[in-house]
């Protein structure tokens, strides 16, 4: 379920996941097979995989293979796969992107390489747990149901005098594929659900092994089933109830998205419900394969419904798009709304914004689109119509000194939209404050 609430946001995780397990499962075949082929893939995969995401792209599929050849004590299967052709692929390739951003840019390389993959993961930042260990184990286990009961039924089965069996390589393989992903971004001081986004792959080919061999059964389905009951019984009990259960563990700020999610829980998990009980009585692995994803599916997309209650500014965005001209200004205030300039097909310019944007205000394109509540001031009281994107209690604050009467045209998920100007007038000229 996590997958699939990740494959609808627009993050770099997804695509370098399917760098990452493309490297990996290539320098696997490269290892146990020979072949230059492999190599050359492992290599193209690696060099995508830096472009979209900096280095882990090759730490991942290099430092687990080094894993497994440790654990296999198989030097020459390493030799074979980690050769001077992949790694001359991942480092050279993109290499000219990089130095052609560092001419046109300097202090990219610093920033991208020390402050975005060092000091970020050494010292943390603004966003994500902080030295919580344990909480991306927990988001991978629960964001990976039900195929992650699937995999602890099938591990303590196997027992560890299994798992070491000749047979068992492949396996071994892609459990330190899964540990080394999370035990990587564990001891990162600063920890984002998305960062685990590498280790359902390894998660769900063991499991789908597990299940084939008829060792995932029995009590993973007795207890998604029972899950399932538990989220129905919640969805459908009653207002004070509903909140006590749910509310108590949410951010004040998540409780609307709840409310609505409830709505379409109850038929989601009404459906989960009704295809794992018929899951448990057929007696065919694959027939009860299909009905447990199948279910899963359509619950899903159920939960679709709730999509317009989280946070993508799709109508202010469009107003905006309707209500400004060509030379007026859009702003927004605080937080980067990565929708917002989606929906209103305009750059925007921020006020106040951390993180990463400050790296951009530090050039002359960047400045023009990062302002100080000082500009914005004086950009609302010239003559230029200008539309804002702010938070009601920020706006209380700041309206006071604006001269311009400000027009509202729009309110959703705790933004509104205001602006200096109606539709096809201009800001009037200012009144001097001694002025009669």
């Amino acid at each position: 379920p996590l997958f699939f609430l990740f494959g609808r946001l627009a993050i770099l995780d997804v695509p370098i996941t399917l760098c990452v397990t493309l490297a990996t499962v290539s320098l696997y075949r490269a290892r146990d097979h020979g072949g230059r082929r492999w190599q050359v893939i492992a290599g193209l995969a690696m060099a995508a995989g830096v472009l979209v995401k900096g280095v882990i792209a090759i730490l991942f599929p290099v430092g687990i293979l080094t894993a497994s050849a440790l654990v296999e004590r198989d030097r020459a299967g390493w030799r074979r796969a980690v050769g001077p052709l992949p790694m001359a692929l991942a480092l050279l390739l993109p290499l000219p992107w990089f130095c052609l951003m560092a001419q046109r840019v300097p202090g990219f390389l610093h920033f991208f390489f020390v402050e975005q993959h060092f000091l970020r993961y050494a010292a943390g930042g603004k966003i994500g747990q902080h030295h919580r260990p344990g909480v991306l184990a927990a988001v991978l286990f629960g964001g990976a149901l039900p195929w992650s009961l699937v995999l602890a039924a099938g591990l303590a089965r196997e027992g560890t005098a299994a798992w070491r069996t000749p047979d068992r390589r492949a396996d071994r393989f892609l459990d330190l594929w899964l540990v080394a992903v999370l035990g990587f971004f564990s001891l990162s001081s600063v920890q984002l659900a998305t960062y685990i986004c590498p280790a359902f792959v390894p998660l769900a080919l063991r499991a789908g092994r597990f299940w084939s061999e008829g060792r995932g059964r029995g009590w993973p389905i007795l207890v998604w089933a029972a899950l399932a009951a538990l989220v129905l019984a919640a969805a459908a009990a009653p207002g004070h109830v509903y909140e006590t259960l749910v509310g108590n563990g949410l951010y004040p700020r998540w409780w609307h998205q709840a409310q609505v999610a409830r709505v379409a829980l109850i038929p989601a998990a009404s459906i989960v419900l009704g295809t794992t009980l018929l899951a448990a009585k057929v007696p065919r692995p694959g027939m009860a394969l299909a009905l447990l994803a199948g279910g899963l599916a359509l619950g899903l997309v159920r939960t679709e419904r709730a999509r317009s209650a989280y946070r993508s500014y799709a109508s202010l965005g469009t107003i905006a798009r309707l209500r400004s001209g060509e030379a007026d200004r859009l702003v927004t205030y605080g937080t980067y709304l990565q929708g917002f300039p989606f929906y209103a097909r305009r750059r925007t310019v921020v006020v106040d914004s951390l993180g990463e944007l400050r790296f951009g205000a530090s050039f002359p394109e960047g400045r023009a689109l990062m302002w100080s509540e000082t500009q914005l001031i004086q950009a609302w009281n010239g003559r230029r119509r200008l539309l804002l994107v702010i938070d009601p209690v920020v706006w209380r604050r700041l309206r006071h000194q604006l001269t311009r009467p400000p027009t509202v045209l729009a309110l959703e998920h705790r933004r509104v939209l205001v602006t200096n100007a109606p539709l096809g007038l201009r800001p009037p000229p200012a009144a001097h404050p001694h002025s009669p």
